[in-house]
């Protein structure tokens, strides 16, 4: 199982239906309000539909796509309900520890914010439950702080179809690993299927390659 901090999932979707485990709500005023349970989180966004498509989606079924762990299932912790899917950090790292707390061994967060300590805490945390932490670089295309580095946290950037770091990556010592990020056919919100760019999509592929490693 790898966890989708994000927005949610299309509950319908065919290339997402039966790869999905019990999913959690974290929404709260500043992060204070605790992790709910919930079996039925809808994504109105389809951020969070799309990284779970590049983890999970069915292999097999002559439909779609095929996720890199085409046989994995997916936890959906829905962070946001917005309708442009922004979330507070304090509501994303709640979702991140609460996935780590009921026995996830990888977490995938694509959201912006990887610099700040907060994050590193929460991926300190994650280790001390034998879990790990994959993080978004960003796509402001600076490059971050050289002297940040945070251990237990796998940070990834983007790269296109020539291997090559796109302009709007984020890098610098920091960022730890590339996927591909430009172009990505995942799946969206309605039982379709899109092309998504942003290290939002490299980030799942890190997660789910991680998954398939240590299984």
């Amino acid at each position: 199982v790898v966890a989708v901090v994000d927005t949610g999932i299309d509950l319908d979707h065919p290339d997402l239906i039966g790869c999905r485990v019990l999913g959690w709500r974290t929404i709260g005023t500043a992060g204070q309000q605790a992790s709910l349970a919930d079996p039925l989180i809808s994504d109105i966004f389809g951020h969070g539909t799309a990284i779970a498509g590049i983890i999970a989606a069915v292999g097999n079924n002559a439909s779609g796509i095929t996720g890199l762990g085409w046989d994995m299932r997916v936890m959906p912790v829905q962070v946001s309900i917005a309708l442009d899917g922004g979330a507070l950090l304090s509501d994303v790292l709640l979702g991140a520890r609460t996935a780590a707390e009921q026995g996830v061994k990888f977490v995938s967060v694509s959201y912006s914010g990887v610099e700040f300590p907060a994050v590193k805490a929460t991926g300190d945390y994650l280790a001390t439950l034998d879990a790990s932490l994959c993080f978004a670089a960003g796509n402001l295309g600076n490059t971050l702080d050289p002297d940040l580095d945070w251990a237990n946290v796998f940070v990834v950037g983007a790269t296109d179809q020539n291997d090559i770091t796109p302009p709007f990556s984020v890098r610098g010592a920091m960022v730890d690993l590339t996927a591909p990020g430009v172009g990505v056919l995942t799946c969206e919100v309605g039982g379709n299927y899109t092309f998504f760019t942003g290290t939002s999509f490299s980030t799942p592929m890190v997660a789910a390659a991680a998954a398939l490693a240590w299984t």
